[in-house]
């Protein structure tokens, strides 16, 4: 193929097309687990309410509640994945194989959010956590604590609160009592004035490895006691949910409230979705590399957000 700027074009054209249906083709499961929410400059602030909202008998004059409040900050990343195609492989029509990586590439765009989120599962009882291709991931939350800690201050402005716990270190495989149990501490969590914070979870989530056990726990009309099988008081309690990614640690497990999308455990911050561009013919890497370059850019990140509707746990 002569080399011009419209045979290139219409070369990146496809290339475009097939990254935009490799989009189309991956199965991102981001938005079942986090929040996501637009951004418009370099970061945003969020704020946490340290009491829910209630009503009172009104008897003689309102009582005005002044809200206390958390804040926690993200700062959106810049993300990229760059194909450079030889010009030799252009001219003799040998660029086929390109097409195919601009699919995949597409494929990985589409799931970047899950790439960005799957350490705070992995890692989310540490501090911080050194990702090789999302960088630093700040795992701490707004109390000051990572998101999976068992000393969460129920007030962080007194030094003697009491504790919460949503994370299980040990001794907690994924059996029918531990799910019973980690279901009903979590429903049992209050906020600053001792109110209990309506927390419903919903989703077990966990590696494929322990995909049949979870859906035995959660889907079965039975299930095994000692030497007999007995109702499952657990069924339809929750749906489960299958990520690849935590097969790096396979016996872990979460339970999470997802359907409530204001108290999501994770923030997904948007500042740009991914796009496709190309350099053209005539460019000046071009003319010293004898290479043509395209790829692709996003802007975001995603950080942890609510403790309390989550649960992690391994045995």
């Amino acid at each position: 193929m002569i080399i011009t700027t419209s045979s290139l074009r219409a070369m990146f054209k496809g290339f475009q097309v097939l990254f935009k249906n490799g989009m189309t083709m991956a199965e991102p499961w981001a938005s079942k687990v986090a929040r996501t929410v637009p951004s418009t400059g370099e970061e945003e602030t969020y704020t946490w309410l340290t009491a829910i909202p209630s009503l009172r008998h009104w008897v003689g004059p309102r009582v005005i509640e002044n809200l206390r409040t958390r804040g926690f900050t993200i700062k959106n990343k810049p993300f990229e994945g760059t194909l450079g195609v030889e010009r030799e492989k252009i001219e003799d029509d040998k660029f086929g194989i390109y097409g195919d990586y601009a699919s995949l590439l597409g494929q990985q765009a589409a799931k970047h959010p899950d790439n960005c989120i799957a350490p705070i599962f992995l890692f989310g009882e540490q501090v911080l956590y050194v990702d090789p291709l999302i960088g630093p991931v700040s795992l701490v939350v707004y109390d000051g604590q990572p998101l999976f800690s068992d000393v969460h201050p129920i007030d962080q402005d007194d030094p003697n609160s009491v504790v919460q716990s949503n994370y299980y270190p040990s001794g907690m495989p994924l059996t029918p009592d531990n799910y019973e149990l980690v279901r009903a501490n979590m429903r049992s969590l209050v906020d600053v004035n001792g109110r209990k914070l309506g927390i419903k979870p919903d989703t077990l989530i966990v590696s494929p490895q322990k995909e049949s056990t979870g859906k035995r726990i959660v889907e079965a009309e039975t299930i095994a006691r000692g030497n007999s099988q007995e109702d499952n008081v657990n069924q339809g309690t929750a749906e489960v949910l299958v990520l690849e990614e935590l097969s790096d640690d396979p016996n872990a497990w979460f339970l999470a409230m997802l359907k409530n999308p204001v108290m999501r455990p994770i923030m997904h911050q948007e500042r740009q979705k991914p796009r496709f561009q190309a350099l053209m013919n005539g460019s000046e890497y071009a003319f010293i590399n004898n290479q043509y370059l395209a790829g692709v850019d996003c802007r975001g990140n995603a950080a942890p957000a609510v403790w309390q509707s989550i649960a992690k746990c391994r045995p």
